[in-house]
């Protein structure tokens, strides 16, 4: 008879690598002149997800 036992994941969470003031300052300013967060993050070396957190963050505020 097999043993059952489901290991847990190991796999752990990715940290997020925190923005400085003015690279956010920066993504805002070019999503506001009409940029796309696609532009942005390739412009600026970051991910798309990271153009879209930021975004969304400014906006709500």
């Amino acid at each position: 008879m097999r043993n059952s036992v489901k290991k847990k994941s190991s796999r752990s969470k990715k940290k997020r690598r925190s923005i400085s003031k003015s690279l956010e300052k920066k993504i805002i300013s070019m999503y506001k002149a009409g940029k796309s967060p696609k532009e942005i993050a390739k412009a600026l070396g970051i991910s798309t997800s990271s153009v879209y957190r930021r975004v969304k963050n400014a906006l709500k505020t």
